[in-house]
């Protein structure tokens, strides 16, 4: 039961680790990346609460109060999973905006308007459409 704990703990620390650089290098504004820390802030408040639960389980077999933090890690694991979908309720509860920076065309943000990718997607189409004319056409012809 100790391994098993050690390993809970440890996968929930090693999940948690691993989108940080990615929060870190992004180009969001300081309030984005302040609500981000924040839900992923609950998900070291799992953690605490798991390894409380490991703690009380151990140290107090024969007391009910690891159920209750059971029931607390649980819980704090099932809203840190769906929070990303809560967004639309936390934007009208503190009124934030959108996740984009910025409202402007992506031609505006250095990108490609959707009639440009398509025309270029075309273009790639077309392309490997006369390569393949090209490789039927030498078929059975040896040089």
């Amino acid at each position: 039961m100790i391994v098993t704990s050690v390993f809970h703990v440890s996968s929930d620390l090693a999940m948690l680790a691993i989108p940080v650089p990615m929060l870190i290098g992004t180009r969001l504004p300081l309030r984005r990346k302040l609500v981000l820390c924040g839900i992923f802030s609950l998900g070291a408040v799992n953690v605490l609460v798991a390894a409380l639960n490991r703690y009380y389980n151990f140290t107090e077999p024969d007391d009910y109060v690891f159920l209750v933090w059971y029931c607390a890690e649980a819980s704090t694991a099932v809203m840190v999973a769906n929070m990303p979908f809560c967004w639309t309720l936390l934007q009208r509860v503190f009124k934030l905006g959108a996740w984009a920076v910025t409202s402007a065309p992506r031609a505006a943000a250095g990108g490609l308007s959707r009639r440009a990718s398509a025309a270029i997607a075309m273009d790639v189409l077309r392309r490997r459409r006369e390569a393949w004319d090209r490789v039927e056409d030498t078929d059975g012809e040896i040089e």
